[in-house]
C-alpha cells in the first residue's frame, strides 16, 4: 500500500490473529496507487462481492475512508451491513474518520489516542531542542474501540 500505516496495520492484525488461532485473511486492494481511499473500497467492494470473492462476512479495513467506499459497494449491491442477522456484512476501519459516525450504518472504527500522541511528540521535540535526547524511539499508542452499528 502507498501508505505506510496500512502495511504496520496489517502487521498487527496478522500478529493478533495469528496469537489468537484465527486464519489471518488479508485481501490485498488492487488498482489503487494513490490516496483515493473511497473510490479504492468502492471499486474492490463491487470486484470481491459480484465475484463472492470475500473469504468471510467480517472485513476489518486498514482505513475507514476505505470502509466508506466497502459500505457503498455493499449498498450498490443490495447488502445490508450491520450486526444484525439480517445483514450479509460486518464492515470496521480504522482512524475515526470524521464522517465515520454519518455512514449508513454508522461505520465501527478503531480511534487514535490524538491527546496522547500530541503530548509525547512534544515531549520529545523539547527532548530533542533541549539536547537531552537524540536517539530514535518508536512508541506505540492503544487505540479505541468504537462501536457502532457497522459491525
Amino acid at each position: 500500500p502507498v501508505n505506510p500505516n496500512a502495511n504496520k496495520r496489517r502487521e498487527a492484525y496478522v500478529e493478533a490473529m495469528d496469537r489468537l488461532g484465527h486464519d489471518p485473511r488479508v485481501i490485498m486492494a488492487s488498482g489503487g496507487g494513490g490516496w483515493d481511499f473511497e473510490q479504492i473500497g468502492l471499486e474492490n467492494g463491487l470486484r470481491l462481492i459480484s465475484e463472492r470473492a470475500l473469504p468471510t462476512n467480517t472485513v476489518l479495513c486498514s482505513n475507514d475512508r476505505i470502509a466508506i467506499g466497502l459500505i457503498a459497494a455493499a449498498y450498490q449491491k443490495g447488502l445490508r451491513v450491520g450486526h444484525g442477522k439480517e445483514c450479509a456484512l460486518r464492515i470496521a476501519g480504522h482512524d475515526d474518520h470524521p464522517w465515520s459516525r454519518f455512514t449508513c450504518p454508522p461505520l465501527t472504527t478503531v480511534a487514535q489516542d490524538y491527546e496522547s500522541i500530541a503530548t509525547k511528540s512534544v515531549e520529545v521535540l523539547f527532548d530533542l531542542i533541549n539536547g537531552v535526547n537524540n536517539e530514535r524511539h518508536e512508541y506505540l499508542f492503544d487505540g479505541k474501540l468504537i462501536l457502532r452499528s457497522s459491525a
